[in-house]
């Protein structure tokens, strides 16, 4: 029998040194124990770490599987926003509705649109800074290419020819 689960969420962020860590683990795991490991893709954790795990896809929730979830506790504009800064990430929609101040992409998600309203000096240095940190790095590339995806769909939405020009260029940037 099972004794032991072990949940790695957010996989995808582990360092170097845990990554290596956690492989030795999955190499020869004891006999009553199951490790569970989130990701965003089996391509962001180490090759050697994917191919001992058994990939379980869970697809994003779509935007009326959403409303009809949650329009008894938010506004329909808020879940719409919501689920778009999220691309339907159940968990991510969660954190974005409840304002949850712990969800890494949540935090990542403000973080990219604080950049994005920073002049161009800023973001120079907001990305000097971000170089230096390649998981913080990958994550904000993440946050970011979400709210241009979120403002993309907008523009498009309100025909904005413009602005949907300029954001796809921002979104083939990131």
């Amino acid at each position: 029998g099972i004794r032991r689960i072990i949940l790695i969420e957010d996989a995808q962020h582990l360092n170097e040194e845990s990554s290596n860590a956690l492989l030795k683990m999955l190499e020869e795991p004891p006999p009553d124990c199951v490790f569970i490991l989130t990701s965003q893709s089996p391509k962001s954790v180490l090759p050697t770490i994917a191919s001992r795990a058994q990939m379980l896809q869970v697809h994003p929730i779509s935007l009326n599987q959403a409303q009809a979830y949650w329009l008894a506790q938010y506004p329909a504009k808020k879940i719409e926003t919501a689920w778009q800064l999220s691309q339907g990430s159940a968990g991510l929609t969660v954190a974005l509705l409840q304002d949850q101040n712990d969800h890494p992409l949540k935090l990542a998600v403000e973080d990219a649109k604080r950049y994005l309203s920073q002049d161009k000096y800023q973001r120079l240095l907001t990305t000097d800074a971000l170089s230096r940190d390649k998981q913080q790095l990958k994550l904000m590339l993440e946050a970011l290419a979400r709210v241009l995806s979120a403002l993309h769909h907008g523009a498009a939405q309100r025909s904005n020819t413009v602005q949907q020009k300029r954001l796809l260029a921002g979104r083939r940037l990131v």
